[in-house]
């Protein structure tokens, strides 16, 4: 997953704890099992508030892991 790893270089290089990056990670990592293969760079923002939809109401995920997830997409990008 060449996503996940550049993610987790920009956070390190960003000087985030391993607290976040781990997070992130963890978070953003979701996304792309999702997407199985396809490219998360052709993502478009409807699709993005697509999933994030999904999230909360079909996972019913917490706001503050919304919030970290939604922090995670938006650092890839």
């Amino acid at each position: 997953m060449e996503q996940l790893l550049r993610m987790v270089q920009a956070l390190q290089l960003a000087g985030n704890p391993a607290t976040t990056i781990k997070t992130y990670k963890n978070e953003f990592k979701q996304l792309l099992q999702l997407l199985n293969q396809k490219d998360v760079e052709t993502l478009t923002s409807e699709d993005l508030r697509r999933y994030m939809l999904y999230c909360a109401t079909e996972l019913q995920l917490s706001p503050g892991l919304l919030n970290s997830r939604l922090n995670a997409i938006k650092y890839y990008f």
